[in-house]
């Protein structure tokens, strides 16, 4: 047998046996490790870092086409205000699964129609779900300008981050996930006044087409997590970086077999308590994630006691392979460059009214 070495091949190789190990689990199994290993050294290099956005404009995607062309994760609309849902969302979302990229759910935001909360209800509805397998990105809320009125929706700045929070709060009390926010620098400065209320919470995904990453960071926020350079170009839709490496986009989108990590329990301690209370917490939630972590690792004859499925309702916000890893722990320091200097709305992630 002889082994081939042609670049050409290789993408269509790797697709292959990973389509194989999706499909057939005992295939899986029997896929020996160092040559898995081998597979994915060119991925690990960076080359997952590059993806895409797409909407109906794109209409029916080839994913095999932007698989090999080195796309490895991409964000899909979903809906818009609550009357909208992109018709071809599901060739999209599950086209792009299918080839072997992680994924996930948009929605666009009309502030000005309905609350925070009816609007992340109905994005929720119609494909903005998350699930822990792995495979899926967290739910983003696209803010752009207006596309038919006033630039902030007619709201302030106290109104408009208390809307996306209400949104934010629904999104993470039905999937245990906060959402990704993707906007610009200039809409989030405008229309917030540079908000830090979501800085320990979400991260950005961020709009700058000159060239180079965006240096103007929403305040609090150490550094962007998504940056989208483009509206075109070699992928169809958005062009996107991710600020790090494959294990980072991949604890982004964590595999949650597990219930809910003592965090949970300590948030509530502190709410029911009060601030006096943080030496106590801080004992317990030390205790408490060295009996989680005891918990969840194998006993030497036994299986994991936290391979439970989770509940139909919502998933664990981490794993314990990724316990404890935060936004900001998902980047790295980006490269200067001068703030983006028009107020544009993202053509890659147009309004409905028109899509």
């Amino acid at each position: 047998m002889v082994l081939t070495v042609d670049p050409a091949v290789l993408p269509a190789m790797f697709n292959a046996v990973l389509n194989k190990a999706i499909s057939d689990s005992v295939f899986k199994a029997k896929v020996d490790a160092s040559a898995m290993r081998v597979l994915t050294a060119k991925q690990n290099r960076g080359l997952l870092a590059q993806g895409m956005d797409v909407n109906s404009a794109q209409g029916s995607v080839d994913w095999q086409a932007a698989y090999n062309n080195g796309a490895r994760f991409a964000y899909v609309k979903a809906t818009e205000g609550t009357t909208y849902t992109n018709p071809s969302f599901a060739q999209q979302y599950n086209g792009s699964y299918n080839i072997g990229m992680i994924r996930g759910a948009y929605h666009f935001a009309h502030p000005d129609s309905s609350t925070g909360t009816v609007q992340a209800d109905y994005f929720l509805a119609h494909g903005g779900g998350w699930s822990g397998d792995g495979r899926t990105l967290p739910p983003a809320l696209d803010l752009q300008n207006n596309p038919s009125g006033a630039q902030c929706y007619g709201l302030s700045a106290a109104a408009m981050v208390n809307w996306i929070k209400a949104f934010s709060d629904e999104v993470h009390l039905k999937t245990v996930k906060y959402q990704m926010i993707t906007t610009s620098f200039a809409w989030w400065n405008a229309c917030t006044a540079n908000s830090s209320a979501f800085a320990a919470t979400n991260p950005f995904w961020l709009d700058s087409y000159t060239g180079t990453p965006p240096s103007s960071i929403p305040a609090g926020t150490a550094t962007w997590t998504m940056w989208q350079s483009a509206t075109s170009g070699l992928f169809p839709g958005g062009q996107d970086q991710f600020n790090g490496n494959w294990t980072q986009l991949q604890a982004l989108a964590p595999t949650t077999t597990n219930p809910r990590p003592p965090g949970h329990t300590t948030q509530l301690l502190g709410a029911l308590l009060g601030t006096n209370a943080g030496p106590l917490i801080l004992l317990w939630g030390s205790v408490a994630t060295l009996l989680w972590r005891q918990r969840c690792k194998p006993a030497a004859h036994h299986p994991p006691r936290c391979a439970s499925p989770p509940s139909s309702s919502a998933a664990s916000r981490s794993s314990c392979s990724a316990a404890g890893q935060s936004s900001a722990s998902l980047s790295v320091p980006c490269r200067s460059t001068p703030a983006r200097p028009t107020l544009e709305r993202s053509p890659s992630r147009p309004s409905g009214t028109v899509q």
